[in-house]
């Protein structure tokens, strides 16, 4: 089976078991599940003021990997124009980051 195919089961099956459902009721959520993982998605959403890279952190993922992985996988998925504004992965906040 693709390995596409796999992710999107897991994540219907993580979705239709979720007791939030309205914390991932629009479009550009599923993105961000995509992009960061449902745990990384839960982090931005739910601390919106937290500096996103530590959002990232806060997942078990990130505690495994550690801090330099997390600031990656923010500014890794920064827009151009994103990391002219925000200078450096050490401004911007989980709703700054959800909302590029």
């Amino acid at each position: 089976m693709h390995p596409l195919v796999i992710h999107f089961a897991l994540w219907l099956d993580f979705y239709s078991r979720s007791s939030d459902l309205e914390l991932f009721d629009e479009v550009f959520d599923l993105y961000l599940i995509h992009q960061q993982g449902w745990e990384g998605a839960a982090e931005h959403i739910s601390q919106p003021a937290r500096i996103a890279w530590k959002s990232m952190c806060a997942t078990s993922e990130g505690k495994e990997k550690g801090g330099r992985w997390c600031k990656r996988a923010i500014w890794g998925n920064a827009l151009p124009a994103f990391k002219r504004t925000w200078k450096s992965v050490d401004n911007v906040t989980s709703e700054a980051f959800v909302g590029m």
